[in-house]
């Protein structure tokens, strides 16, 4: 089984921060860079209110510190 469809502006998100910039995403996709740049800014929203609502997320953000630490 492939792996579950995510929105599409969570795409363009992850394609924003592996480098592809708006003006690239835009060529390639044949859409508008305002269009573009929207999507990826409602994105980073999302995460960001996913972040402050996940329960787990001091958790691993202290597993991820003491791992750190000990390398």
């Amino acid at each position: 089984m492939g792996q579950p469809c995510q929105p599409f502006a969570l795409e363009l998100y992850g394609r924003f921060l592996s480098g592809e910039t708006v003006q690239q995403l835009s060529l390639e996709l044949d859409i508008p860079s305002e269009r573009i740049d929207r999507r990826i800014r409602a994105a980073a929203a999302y995460r960001a209110r996913q972040k402050e609502t996940d329960p787990a997320r001091l958790c691993r953000e202290s597993v991820i510190a003491l791992s750190q630490r000990l390398q």
